[in-house]
């Protein structure tokens, strides 16, 4: 269906810019009426959060004047203290080493007639040094053997002095210990 405008032209758009200015009119009165119920809430709201963040302020100005007496202070020493030391537990135990199973497996590979008199542990470098003196030399080629063989051990020093005399054999070794299996606890 067609509509058929019977004004002249020069009425025709004088009413539609009458009718265009009316409908911005209204959206700016909208638009203005929006923004300022928008800033008096704003506005009416910050007086209550001023408010309790005064009230805020207050409370801990009170509770620090509460915890700077002496008896409080004395127990933030304590406090201090204990984290400390909880600190320093935690950094020994992280840099603990487990030397239990590399003691087990040297008992475990020792053969019968082997006699050990020092050991010493090094803990940056995974050293192991062993000295003690055997019953006979086979002794001693029996417990180079199955430390050689050992998947916990590497880099074995075995010096040719160790097998010198037959019976009453001193001996020295120094071996590493594999660090991913004596830095954790097994």
């Amino acid at each position: 269906m067609k509509t058929i405008n019977l004004l002249p032209k020069a009425e025709s758009s004088e009413l539609a810019m009458e009718l265009a200015s009316r409908q911005i009119l209204k959206f700016l009165v909208i638009a203005v009426g929006s923004l300022l119920i928008f800033l008096g809430l704003a506005f009416g709201i910050r007086i209550p959060i001023n408010n309790e963040i005064a009230e805020n302020d207050k409370q801990i100005a009170n509770l620090q004047k509460e915890l700077s007496t002496s008896g409080n202070l004395a127990l933030q020493r304590q406090v201090v203290t204990l984290n400390s030391q909880m600190k320093n537990i935690t950094t020994l135990t992280q840099k603990r080493n487990y030397w239990s199973k590399a003691l087990i497996e040297l008992g475990n590979l020792s053969p019968e007639g082997f006699h050990l008199d020092l050991a010493s542990f090094d803990r940056a470098s995974g050293q192991i040094t062993i000295t003690g003196t055997a019953d006979n030399r086979s002794s001693v080629l029996n417990f180079w053997s199955n430390v050689k063989k050992s998947t916990l051990f590497k880099d074995i020093n075995f010096p040719l002095n160790n097998l010198e005399k037959a019976t009453d054999t001193p001996f020295t070794f120094s071996f590493t210990v594999d660090g991913a299996l004596i830095g954790k606890e097994q």
